[in-house]
């Protein structure tokens, strides 16, 4: 499911939701604010719920 993300939603998903960092972290991995890390893991995650829900 996480192919149907783009690269920058899945790296949040996969950094927040499955490794556990939080937002802070992530960021600092990806070189993004913390704001950016949310906003890409709202949107990766409303999509995967999308999905399901077909």
């Amino acid at each position: 499911m996480l192919r149907t993300l783009s690269e920058k939603e899945a790296a949040a998903v996969i950094l927040v939701d499955l490794e556990g960092l939080s937002h802070d972290t992530a960021g600092e991995r990806l070189g993004a604010h913390r704001g950016t890390v949310q906003r890409n893991r709202m949107r990766g995650l409303a999509k995967m719920r999308a999905v399901l829900g077909h």
